[in-house]
């Protein structure tokens, strides 16, 4: 008998305990979407989020770039054809936005720019959303001591931003690809 209510006991607070982690969860991926204008993603995909690292503060000199940027990148939105001219352009401002000592390969950072730029065309974030977007790309271009879980975490929403936007999955994956990539390159050197 007292085996029984023991083994009830601790199943009754084994249960408690796991309606409590639920709950926080679920308040943890609403609050997630309040603030980030997208819904959380789903369990199977959640990645853990440092919120210390992926909502760093930027430099002045690096919220100038992403203001700079935005607005070189809304001009090529109302274009059906980008230049040449214009992602070179692009790819200055990206390659401007880097502060660290190393500094991607040129190559490394035309894919980028191609990449952003067709997700770019097809996304419909508003401002603050696709500002926030170019945050994250300029954090991980930056972020050389950024643990590769959280380059994870931020790309992430990288990709879950556009594909909220409208953008087809497959083309915000070759943004969230290219960028681990690169960070991975400026980690290792």
């Amino acid at each position: 008998m007292r085996v029984l209510i023991v083994v009830l006991i601790s199943a009754l607070c084994a249960i408690q305990s796991y309606g409590d982690a639920q709950t926080m969860i679920k308040q943890r991926a609403k609050d997630l979407r309040d603030s980030g204008g997208s819904p959380p993603p789903s369990r199977q995909t959640q990645r853990p989020v440092r919120p210390s690292q992926q909502n760093q503060k930027l430099s002045p000199a690096e919220e100038n770039a992403v203001q700079v940027l935005f607005s070189e990148l809304q001009k090529i939105k109302s274009e059906n054809e980008t230049t040449k001219v214009q992602i070179e352009n692009i790819q200055k401002k990206i390659s401007s936005s880097i502060n660290i000592a190393t500094k991607p390969e040129p190559s490394d950072l035309e894919k980028l720019t191609t990449a952003i730029i067709v997700v770019w065309k097809k996304q419909n974030l508003n401002d603050d959303a696709a500002k926030q977007v170019l945050r994250y790309i300029i954090i991980v271009l930056n972020g050389t001591n950024l643990l590769s879980q959280s380059v994870d975490a931020i790309t992430y929403n990288i990709e879950k931003q556009f594909v909220s936007a409208g953008v087809n999955q497959e083309e915000a994956k070759k943004v969230r690809t290219i960028l681990k990539e690169i960070s991975l390159k400026l980690r290792n050197q």
